[in-house]
């Protein structure tokens, strides 16, 4: 398990974050006035009934997933193996079927479903390692450090965002 916190303080940000150097806040809440006005512009693009679906699946699959990471016992570093795989794989897909549609070979629209849920596995094995983190976190952590707790939130807020759009795609290419 301490595989997995090393993966959250490998990054440069999250070290300067979790230390205290800087605070977080304020980056926080531009980031979540951003992602609200993209977001509250698919309001007008999409039907209601959509969008309610899509915030239905996103919080049924955020759970299971919080219950996964949070219940898993013992490491998971194959997780993140998988996911740089995954990673690997939809960057050759999309490199392929953007090169079969330039070509006029393929329309493109079976591969990109493949791409859809590929990424849509990648979301959901990151949220995983970012539950895992966060529970090793909350173990070994004092409570006291504003901007690490901040930290934990924007990491859950990013991935919950991150599931949302793709079930609003997915549901909404769906539906056509």
């Amino acid at each position: 398990s301490d595989e997995i916190y090393l993966i959250v303080n490998d990054d440069t940000s999250s070290d300067v974050f979790a230390k205290g150097k800087h605070n977080i806040l304020v980056p926080f809440i531009i980031y979540v006035i951003c992602m609200g006005l993209l977001l509250s512009s698919l309001t007008i693009a999409l039907p209601w009934w959509i969008l309610g679906e899509a915030v239905g699946v996103t919080c049924l699959v955020f759970g299971g997933i919080t219950l996964i990471g949070l219940l898993g016992k013992g490491r998971i570093p194959g997780l993140g193996l998988l996911a740089i795989g995954i990673a690997l794989g939809i960057s050759l897909l999309s490199l392929f079927n953007f090169i079969m549609f330039i070509t006029g070979v393929s329309d493109g629209t079976s591969m990109s479903w493949v791409i859809s849920f590929a990424f849509f596995a990648l979301i959901m094995i990151i949220s995983i390692i970012d539950v895992r983190n966060i529970k090793n976190i909350a173990a070994n952590q004092n409570y006291e450090n504003k901007n690490l707790i901040l930290y934990c939130g924007f990491m859950i807020y990013t991935d919950f965002i991150g599931i949302l759009v793709r079930v609003i795609a997915l549901l909404a290419r769906s539906k056509k």
